[in-house]
């Protein structure tokens, strides 16, 4: 059967649908095609919410060419960055092993041997020469000295070299009068010792960092 409308008419088949001749069709010429409606929802052009587009397949070999400009909408340049202008990454849970090269810097050991004591004699309540140890967090004081076994050496610390006060700590020195202590987390500006005994030939170091 087929249907008519003014001068027009299509070929309908038997279910009423319209029937149309495929190798008819130019194959060079553009097809006129108005694309008013997808799955029955009408679509407009211009960007729009992920649920009112069109679903897009790429093909699978095929490169597509992407200049990345922008991230969350702000524009971003290649090179490094500050963590505010940089892309956050985040590894995979399954990642494996990555190696990694780290440098550490350590800061340079400060304290010529035997700063405080250099081979001197000392008598009980004398004192040793004065150490500035201030940006120094950790202070190592080691020496040695004839008459200084078994004996305790008292620490003395002070902000500015005129009132001396003594630390909540003393050295014991073993019985061949050898000494040592090590302060860790120390925020002081200037220490010494001071000698409780007699003693003769003593040397005594006193290094920070």
């Amino acid at each position: 059967m087929s249907y008519s409308r003014s001068s027009h008419s299509q070929k309908v088949n038997a279910q009423n649908q319209i029937e149309i001749d495929i190798a008819a069709i130019s194959t060079t010429a553009e097809l006129p095609v108005n694309l008013d409606e997808v799955g029955g929802v009408a679509v407009t052009l211009g960007a729009k919410a992920g649920s009112a587009s069109v679903p897009v397949v790429l093909a699978n070999d095929t490169d597509v060419a992407c200049d990345l400009a922008k991230v969350g909408g702000a524009t971003f340049d290649l090179g490094q960055e500050a963590m505010t202008g940089s892309v956050p990454v985040v590894l995979a849970s399954n990642q494996s092993a990555i190696n990694v090269n780290a440098t550490s810097t350590v800061a340079a050991v400060s304290g010529l041997e035997n700063n405080m004591e250099n081979n001197q004699s000392v008598a009980a309540g004398d004192t040793s020469t004065e150490i500035d140890i201030g940006q120094m967090t950790m202070v190592t004081i080691f020496g040695t000295g004839t008459g200084l076994a078994s004996t305790t050496i008292t620490v003395e610390i002070s902000a500015a070299a005129t009132n001396w006060y003594p630390m909540d700590r003393q050295i014991m020195a073993d019985g061949d009068g050898n000494f040592f202590l090590q302060i860790e987390n120390i925020a002081v500006k200037r220490i010494r010792l001071k000698w409780t005994a007699t003693a003769t030939a003593v040397y005594a170091t006193c290094q920070s960092r």
